[in-house]
């Protein structure tokens, strides 16, 4: 199943937004014998920070008629690109296989830097139980952090670099307990995943991932209720850790954009947060239905977000300082209102950072929309 979403982020004025959306089966409408072999999916958004942009996304799981599960999926802003087609299918072993190519550019927008990767995957994977899954994967990545336009020394030592080959191999375990049958939404979701970069590359590290999800519903499913935690670390066994490959907040908590948030050179031209070689964040999130209709579809909730990014293996700042990577938390809360259109869920987010750092970005509004095919 491939999720794409629409977005709208803050500070935008009302009246001025265009959102548009669609899903259609490749072949007409169906018979019970004749169902579609796929979807097709494209958006309209506008971001604060990428400004406007397209996605389009498109999905088979009849390729050729061969039962092989094809995609091919692109987006663009002023600000990014990026691409990718992918395939998998079914061994006679239990096993399956799949392929993926992508590519990605970010202009210097926000930032002090651009960004170019493009690369190839092989994955292999099985399922254990009904509830366990394990892969494996082997991964080629080259990408290059170039145009460097500041006098943060640690980022210009990384744009003076070129081109970097990353070669992994890594692994997977995921489990999904079986759905609540009392609410239909009582869940326990678990994964943790390792890849192991240095094999004849440039990039030699560690990089591990953990995460942790218990959703469950409340007086007969009518509140509903879900706790994550996230955490991950990267270690370095040559060399330093690239911004390109450290974690950054805003990707992992709410009302921070994506450099917004984590260890900062104040004293450096761009301000630009350099991300963590370590992160770690627990959410927390309540919904309730805001009507008494059987077919509702208006929600509304709160959340509470907590989290923090740190580490660097280099902490050099501009004019011979040190860049404070110390785990320094932040914390979030807000509120949101939900719209399960029939085609995707729409949500307005209104959020505040109760807990920040000086030069932290946050972004307290957001609408997004998102659907699976």
């Amino acid at each position: 199943m491939r999720h794409w979403a629409l977005r709208i982020r803050p500070y935008i004025a009302a009246g001025v937004l265009l959102a548009l959306s669609g899903a259609a089966g490749f072949a007409q409408t169906p018979s019970e014998d004749d169902a579609p072999i796929g979807r097709f999916g494209f958006g309209l958004f506008y971001e604060a920070e990428g400004g406007p942009g397209l996605e389009l996304d498109i999905y088979t799981h009849d390729l050729f008629g061969r039962g092989v599960e094809a995609e091919a999926s692109f987006s663009t802003t002023q600000r990014a690109r990026h691409g990718r087609i992918a395939a998998s299918s079914a061994l006679a072993s239990g096993w399956d296989i799949g392929f993926a190519i992508s590519g990605s550019q970010s202009d210097r927008r926000g930032v002090s830097f651009e960004y170019k990767a493009f690369g190839a995957e092989v994955t292999l994977g099985r399922q254990i139980s009904p509830d366990l899954r394990f892969s494996t994967r082997l991964r080629q990545l080259h990408s290059r952090i170039s145009h460097v336009n500041t006098d943060q020394p640690v980022l210009v030592d990384e744009g003076a670099t070129g081109w970097q080959v990353d070669r992994s191999i890594g692994y997977a375990l995921s489990y999904r307990s079986p759905q609540s049958a009392y609410d239909g939404y009582s869940r326990f979701l678990a994964g943790f995943s390792q890849d192991l970069s240095g094999f004849g590359g440039d990039r030699k590290y560690l990089v591990s991932r953990a995460y942790l999800t218990l959703r469950h519903g409340l007086m007969d499913g009518w509140l509903r209720t879900r706790a994550e935690l996230e955490v991950a670390g990267l270690h370095m066994q040559s060399g330093s850790s690239r911004i390109s490959e450290r974690f950054h907040l805003g990707d992992y908590m709410r009302g921070f954009r994506h450099y917004g948030a984590g260890p900062r050179d104040t004293t450096a031209a761009g301000n630009d947060a350099m991300g963590g070689n370590f992160v770690a964040v627990a959410r927390l999130d309540a919904e309730v239905p805001l009507t008494r209709a059987p077919d509702n579809r208006l929600f509304g909730g709160a959340f509470v977000d907590v989290g923090s990014a740190w580490g660097l293996d280099d902490a050099r700042a501009a004019g011979g300082g040190v860049v404070d990577d110390q785990r320094r938390w932040r914390a979030v809360a807000g509120v949101n209102l939900g719209w399960d259109t029939g085609m995707g869920r729409l949500n307005l987010t209104l959020a505040d950072a109760v807990v920040k750092r000086d030069g932290d970005k946050v972004m307290n509004v957001n609408v997004s929309f998102s659907t699976r095919f």
